[in-house]
C-alpha cells in the first residue's frame, strides 16, 4: 500500500491476493552459524537440557516483561506503511501474549514507534542464498536491549523472519499483511518463539548452503521418537514433523505423508496444531510443555537485557503450569486446590510450592495462604 488511507474494498483485495503469499511461504527464519554452532554448544554441555526442562513456576519466578520497539518501514517521502501503526501494533502484542503466557513471557511496547522513510527498504527479497537487505533492514536504527521488529510494507516470499539467540544480525522482520487486522494471528507469535530459541518442529538440516555443517549438527528426527533430543526440533514433546506446507491437506488433516525416514515403520503423526509448524494460521494455536520451557529460559537467560520488569511470582496459581495447557489466570482457588490434592504425596513440581520434593501439607497451607486474586 503507497498512500495511508485506502477503501475497504481495496484493503480486501490487497488481504486476499497477500493471504495466498503468506499461506505458501510462512517463515523464513533459518539460523546462520553462529546461532547454530551456539545450539550445538549446548547439547554438548547440558544447557540445552537446562533450558528444555526449565520451569519458570517452579523457580519461584514472576512473569517477565520484554522490551519490543516497531519500526515502520514507509517510502522516502513519509508516505506508505502499516495503515494504522498504533492499532495494529496493540493487536499484535495482545495476540502473541495470549500465546505466550503460559511461559511467564509478556511482550511490552518500549517507547514510541519509530519510522524508516527508505525507498530500499520499503521492498525487501528474501530467498537461501540472498539476505543482504535483510540484514541490512535489522541494522537500521536498533534499539539495543529490545526485540527490533521491522514491519515492510513488500516483503516477497515469507510472512516473517526471526533471529535465534546468538546470531549475528538480530530482529524480527514482518509483513505488514501478517497481522491479525488481516486475519492473520500467528505469525508474530511464530517469529517471536524463534527470537526465543524454539525451532520448527520440522527442521532437521543445516541452510548454509555455501558451507558445511558444524560438527554434530542435528538432522532428521525419526517418527518414533528415538533421537528426538539430537534431531529435529531437540524437544520430545513435539512429534517428528516432515514439513506440513509440502503435503497436501483439508481442515487440518494431512494426507499423503511420507514413510519414517529412520525405517521403524512408525507413521508420522504431527501435530498440526503446533505454533512452531507450518501448518497454517487457521491450524496452528498452541505451544508444548518444552517449548514454552525453551522460551521461558531463553527470555530471563539468553534475553536477560531485554527484560524491562517482572511481575511477582503467583504463589499457588498451579492451573497455570504448561501440563495444563492453559496459562496462568492470577487466581488461586479451587481448580489449583484440586490439581493440588490430585498429586498429593507425589513428586509434582508445579504443586509442590515449598520446594520440599512432595504435595503434602507445607503446599497446602501456601496455596491457602495466597487465596484468592494475585497482587
Amino acid at each position: 500500500m503507497s498512500t495511508p488511507r485506502h477503501t475497504m474494498a481495496a484493503a480486501m483485495a490487497v488481504a486476499c491476493g497477500s493471504a495466498a503469499a503468506i499461506a505458501a511461504g510462512p517463515c523464513g527464519t533459518v539460523p546462520d552459524r553462529d546461532a547454530a554452532e551456539r545450539t550445538s554448544r549446548y547439547l554438548e554441555d547440558g544447557t540445552w537440557d537446562e533450558a528444555r526442562d526449565f520451569q519458570w513456576q517452579a523457580n519461584r519466578a514472576g512473569v517477565v516483561q520484554l522490551r519490543v520497539v516497531f519500526h515502520i518501514i514507509r517510502h522516502s517521502d513519509g508516505s506508505g506503511g502499516l495503515y494504522q501503526p498504533d492499532g495494529h501494533i496493540d493487536d499484535l502484542l495482545e495476540t502473541a501474549n495470549g500465546h505466550l503466557a503460559a511461559a511467564g513471557v509478556e511482550l511490552v511496547k518500549y517507547g514510541a514507534t519509530l519510522f524508516i522513510d527508505n525507498e530500499t527498504h520499503y521492498s525487501i527479497d528474501w530467498d537461501w542464498g540472498y539476505n543482504d537487505e535483510v540484514y541490512s533492514l535489522r541494522d537500521t536504527n536498533v534499539v539495543d536491549g529490545a526485540i527490533n521488529v521491522y514491519m515492510v510494507p513488500d516483503f516477497g516470499w515469507p510472512a516473517g523472519l526471526s533471529s535465534y539467540p546468538g546470531a549475528s544480525n538480530q530482529g524480527i522482520v514482518m509483513s505488514n499483511y501478517a497481522i491479525p487486522w488481516y486475519g492473520v494471528n500467528t505469525t508474530f507469535t511464530h517469529e517471536v518463539g524463534h527470537y526465543l530459541h524454539v525451532f520448527h518442529t520440522h527442521d532437521n538440516w543445516w541452510y548454509d548452503h555455501d558451507t558445511d555443517p558444524p560438527e554434530g549438527w542435528w538432522g532428521i528426527e525419526c517418527t518414533d521418537g528415538s533421537n528426538c533430543g539430537v534431531a529435529g526440533d531437540l524437544l520430545c514433546d513435539t512429534p517428528a514433523d516432515p514439513k506440513l506446507s509440502d503435503y497436501p491437506n483439508s481442515d487440518c488433516e494431512w494426507s499423503d505423508l511420507p514413510s519414517d525416514p529412520c525405517g521403524t515403520g512408525v507413521p508420522y503423526a504431527p501435530d498440526t496444531t503446533n505454533l512452531m509448524s507450518y501448518a497454517g494460521d487457521n491450524c496452528s494455536s498452541t505451544f508444548t510443555c518444552q517449548q514454552l520451557n525453551v522460551m521461558a529460559w531463553s527470555a530471563r537467560n539468553e534475553r536477560a537485557d531485554h527484560i524491562i520488569g517482572a511481575a511477582p511470582p503467583c504463589v499457588g496459581d498451579i492451573y497455570g503450569d504448561c501440563e495444563s495447557t492453559t496459562p496462568p489466570d492470577g487466581i488461586v482457588g479451587i481448580s489449583d486446590l484440586t490439581i493440588l490434592l490430585t498429586h498429593w504425596g507425589a513428586a509434582y513440581i508445579p504443586a509442590d510450592l515449598d520446594g520440599s520434593g512432595a504435595v503434602d501439607i507445607g503446599d497446602l497451607l501456601l496455596l491457602c495462604a495466597n487465596w484468592g486474586t494475585c497482587p
